[in-house]
């Protein structure tokens, strides 16, 4: 239930929209894993809840590397303009 725990701290601490997705996933998987536990679940469906919950969590991870990646590249332009600014 560590989803759980995760999704209140970032409510508290006002984390952004994507990061309490990320810990309602978490959440959701660990309902997930003990409803086949309790056998409330089939495991034809706890698959396929699974699987869904794997293509989210790839989709925020691609972009979360893009958002850091055009990060990174607008901080070097801005560094390399400074630099050369001073040179002047």
């Amino acid at each position: 239930m560590m989803g759980g725990a995760l999704l209140i701290a970032g409510w508290l601490q006002d984390r952004s929209a994507s990061t309490l997705f990320g810990a309602g996933l978490a959440l959701v998987a660990g309902l997930v894993a003990f409803a086949l536990q309790a056998g409330l679940i089939t495991k034809r469906t706890g698959m396929v809840i699974g699987i869904v919950l794997l293509v989210l969590a790839i989709v925020m991870a691609w972009r979360a590397f893009n958002g850091a990646t055009q990060h990174s590249a607008a901080t070097f332009e801005d560094l390399r303009h400074i630099t050369h600014a001073a040179r002047a």
